[in-house]
């Protein structure tokens, strides 16, 4: 039963709390009415009523936040609007030929070496003269 109630306690549930809390009463109570009827050994009941009295107040703390929060603690998660991709247009070629900033060859747009060149480094020419004037040579994929 202490493994159930403990799983419960922790997954913050309701029964568990409540259960917990009739526990605790209950054995506050049977140590009231032993410590009336033996008396000796304060200690020993005192000890037992403190930690019985912290479990009962947590139990009920535990059920009183849940019960009475507010509508404003309660905060209203809006889904994430999704934006649209947007669209690459596949025919824009700035030149015939591309190399990179970073490299030694120019390329045909369609190399597969071509697709590799980050769009921020890309150094576009519209002819091979232009590229080999800028000191690049020419790729086996450029025909």
């Amino acid at each position: 039963m202490t493994t159930v109630l403990s799983f419960g306690a922790y997954y913050d549930k309701d029964w568990a709390w409540l259960t917990l809390g009739m526990i605790f009463l209950v054995v506050l109570i049977n140590l009231f009415y032993a410590y009336l009827k033996i008396s000796s050994g304060f200690i020993t009941f005192g000890a037992a009523s403190f930690f019985s009295s912290v479990g009962f107040f947590i139990s009920m703390v535990s059920l009183r936040k849940k019960r009475f929060r507010s509508e404003e603690e309660i905060e209203i998660v809006q889904p994430p609007k999704i934006q649209p991709p947007k669209r690459v247009s596949k025919e824009f070629m700035p030149g015939k030929y591309v190399a990179s900033q970073t490299g030694k060859r120019y390329h045909a747009p369609k190399c597969q070496w071509a697709k590799k060149i980050n769009e921020d480094k890309a150094v576009w020419f519209d002819t091979e003269e232009e590229a080999e004037r800028e000191g690049y040579e020419k790729d086996k994929c450029v025909a």
